[in-house]
């Protein structure tokens, strides 16, 4: 009887030892979708700020574009006026410069010549004026600064205004002359010629042939308007030499008088 009672009693005790383990596992189960409800609320929560803040960014870019909008709409009203005040500028401009350019044209424009005058400035009372000489040895070396270059092979001398022996051109009239000059220098030389009306230097001229194997020419032409006895000549700017051979020259004539 005794054992049987103990028996029951050992029973009970497992049934209600399983019974609370079955509990137990309950409430950690129910401890549990607590706890993931807890969780889901707080992501919830969450998105619901962020959505909340996208809204908030939403408007501020839509605010921003409307600035946009509005800062185009005036560049480009800026712009437009900025053009037309430009363009009515740059015309006015226009205007002013073909103002200017017609009345140089005007100014520069040439006076009309009787014919009696052009009879005169074509044919100067004392005859025509025209030369042409050239350095016959073969070169002219050893010249000093401002050394004048005698031409002394007369090729043409009408008027007889060059004088070979000093190098020196005496203008019989007042008037505009062309004058002209062809220098050769030898290889590896080179030389400055200037041009020179009663002491005054006009111009220069240069032909080098350094570090070059052949002789070099350069020729160049002027025209001056000159006075009645004034004299012209070409001479040295430094030392050195000019090429000779009839290959270096002077020549001049009137072009025409003037008063």
């Amino acid at each position: 009887m005794d054992f049987i009672t103990l028996f029951l009693c050992m029973l009970c005790f497992k049934h209600v030892t399983a019974k609370d383990d079955i509990l137990s596992v309950i409430l950690s189960e129910l401890h549990d979708l607590r706890n993931g409800q807890l969780e889901c609320k707080e992501q919830l929560q969450e998105l619901n700020d962020m959505k909340a803040e996208l809204i908030s960014l939403e408007e501020k870019v839509e605010m921003l574009q409307q600035q946009n909008r509005e800062l185009n709409a005036k560049l480009e009203h800026e712009n437009n006026e900025h053009n037309q005040k430009f363009d009515t500028n740059q015309s006015t401009n226009d205007d002013n410069i073909e103002d200017q350019r017609s009345k140089e044209m005007e100014n520069t424009q040439p006076k009309e010549i009787m014919p009696e005058k052009i009879q005169k400035r074509l044919f100067p009372a004392d005859g025509r004026v025209a030369f042409t000489a050239g350095v016959s040895v073969p070169d002219l070396v050893n010249l000093g600064v401002h050394h004048t270059v005698i031409f002394d092979k007369v090729i043409s001398n009408f008027g007889s205004a060059y004088h070979p022996h000093s190098g020196i051109f005496l203008a019989p009239v007042k008037g505009v002359y062309v004058f002209s000059v062809n220098l050769m220098v030898n290889s590896r030389h080179a030389q400055y010629l200037q041009i020179v009306v009663d002491g005054t230097l006009i111009t220069d001229m240069y032909a080098g042939a350094l570090g070059v194997d052949d002789s070099i020419s350069t020729m160049r032409q002027w025209i001056i308007e000159v006075n009645k006895g004034s004299e012209v000549w070409i001479r040295t700017s430094g030392q050195g030499e000019v090429h000779g051979h009839m290959h270096s020259g002077f020549s001049g004539f009137l072009l025409f008088e003037t008063e």
